[in-house]
């Protein structure tokens, strides 16, 4: 229900806003802003918020943070980003078929636009692995 606008415990706090502002500050802080936050600072965001991170759990189950999807060399230490924004655990993905798919100009859903080569697909995704490997390393 995180689209509900029931007020949580009389706080003037939406679980919608909570959601939102803990995805911005972990967005912006964490990794960089992937969660999106319109152009706001996190300094502007609701202040409960970090409060609620210090002493929560909290995990990334889909991220491309650090260039983890496609990116020849990380583009920041993760680490530091993770403790500034007081993320608990990430799971780095990428797409296996990266190679072989492409949004279509104009915009629309990624569609695949050639057929992969035999063991395209595979090496792509050790390279991948290992990416990671160095960047949690």
């Amino acid at each position: 229900m995180c689209g509900s606008t029931d007020e949580a415990a009389g706080s003037g706090l939406t679980r919608r806003r909570l959601l939102t502002g803990v995805g911005a500050a972990l967005g912006a802080t964490a990794l960089g802003g992937c969660a999106g936050i319109h152009g706001r600072r996190v300094e502007e965001l609701d202040p409960r918020v970090p409060a609620l991170l210090a002493v929560t759990t909290s995990v990334d189950f889909h991220t491309h943070a650090a260039g983890a999807g496609y990116a020849r060399a990380p583009r920041f230490d993760l680490a530091d980003h993770m403790r500034r924004g007081r993320l608990s655990a990430v799971c780095l993905c990428h797409s296996a078929d990266g190679p072989v798919i492409r949004r279509p100009v104009g915009g629309g859903r990624i569609r695949r636009y050639r057929d992969p080569a035999e063991g395209e697909l595979r090496a792509h995704t050790e390279r991948r692995l290992a990416f990671m490997d160095a960047l949690v390393a």
